[in-house]
């Protein structure tokens, strides 16, 4: 009797410390549904652009010097999304690379110019997620959730004649389901897989793994052949829940997007490239990729209601195809029309604190800011969303 009796003690314990340590995540899903959420916009002089012409861009680099947005779209993630496990059968389109010139004068200014895409033989599975420009070597690495695998595609750039030439496919056994990156030098970066789970061979656990935010997810540490890209050494060095966009805030700290979990984990970088949790900064929303702004400041993107997220994501295959769309029924024609998608974006420094600059639904499914303060320009780019949000001072 005794031991029933502890043993129901040490349950209830557990559970009432993990219904703590996940109360914010839960409240969300009420204060944050789409009737409740209260909306804020920060922004004034702002533009949705190129919604005709692109579509699912979740990452985005800006190369200020040259007033560039690079930027990867991958129409087919309304078919196929390996993180949320979404699989419809059939054609699947695949993602392009773009370059957006933001400068409001001189030669190219404001043109949307995609790049030619050369030597790369898997050009037809390619589904990108988190973007890194290297740009003393003129390098892009590319997330890559291929049906052939995951894995991280390398292209050289050309910025003049905006070509894109395939120079590596980087696999390991350690990238299981590459999501962000964040180099260290041209040939020295940390990978986060989001999950350990994934949807493809056990989506009960993967789901699991995300609604308990089992910290079960892994950021890896990769070092490179300067030669053909190959892993010389590749180390996990960090474990927590779902492990998203990844950006270092200093020389010294990491920050790493936990998107079920409703944080950011903030970690040392020690001399060995290891990684040592410093502190938490916890979220009203799920976070999805971080950036840094002004090189001291974090700006940090996301979802305000994870429900509401699912429920846009699963429905894009049926509302972007106007073929499915005249044939489905009224039911699925509705959602098309009554769901939102919602943002959250929010900025983070130690001295000024959590303050929310963006809460709308006017562009949905927020994924990537950006933010270049020499030309006062900001985007920000949309997980399952038209075009590109960008604003101006």
């Amino acid at each position: 009797m005794a031991a029933r009796s502890i043993f129901l003690t040490v349950l209830v314990a557990a559970l009432a410390t993990f219904l703590y340590s996940r109360s914010h995540v839960l409240h969300s899903f009420v204060a944050n549904a789409p009737g409740r959420l209260a909306k804020m916009n920060t922004f004034e002089n702002y533009e949705v652009k190129f919604a005709d012409r692109l579509r699912n861009c979740e990452d985005a680099v800006l190369l200020t010097e040259r007033q560039l947005a690079i930027t990867a779209c991958d129409p087919g993630r309304d078919k196929w999304n390996v993180v949320m496990g979404i699989y419809v059968p059939g054609h699947l389109p695949h993602a392009e690379l773009f370059a957006y010139n933001y400068a409001t004068s001189g030669p190219g200014a404001g043109n949307l110019t995609p790049f030619q895409i050369i030597g790369f033989p898997n050009a037809t599975d390619f589904h990108t997620l988190g973007l890194e420009f290297d740009e003393a070597t003129s390098t892009l690495f590319v997330t890559n959730h291929a049906q052939a695998g995951p894995r991280i595609e390398i292209f050289k750039l050309d910025l003049d004649a905006f070509t894109a030439t395939h120079a590596a496919t980087l696999t390991h056994p350690l990238i299981t389901i590459p999501n962000s990156i964040q180099l260290l030098g041209s040939h020295e970066l940390y990978v986060s897989n989001d999950h350990y789970f994934t949807t493809r061979d056990a989506p009960l656990l993967s789901k699991i793994e995300t609604y308990l935010a089992l910290p079960l997810a892994s950021v890896v540490h990769l070092a490179l052949d300067p030669t053909d890209y190959t892993a010389q050494s590749a180390r996990v060095v960090a474990h927590q829940a779902f492990a998203n966009g990844v950006a270092l805030l200093n020389d010294s700290t990491l920050a790493v997007a936990s998107s079920s979990a409703g944080a950011v984990q903030l970690y040392t970088v020690e001399a060995d490239r290891s990684l040592t949790r410093s502190r938490q900064i916890t979220l009203p929303f799920l976070p999805d990729n971080v950036e840094i702004k002004d090189g001291r400041t974090l700006l940090i993107t996301g979802h305000p209601h994870l429900p509401s997220l699912a429920k846009f994501a699963q429905s894009r295959h049926v509302c972007n195809d106007p073929e499915v769309l005249v044939a489905a029924s009224d039911e699925e024609k509705a959602v098309c029309t009554s769901t939102p998608g919602l943002s959250w974006v929010a900025e983070w420094s130690e001295k000024h604190g959590l303050r929310s600059i963006f809460v709308e639904s006017i562009y949905g499914s927020s994924a990537t800011t950006l933010w270049d303060g020499k030309a006062g320009f900001g985007l920000i780019a949309g997980l399952y969303e038209k075009g590109l949000f960008t604003w101006r001072v």
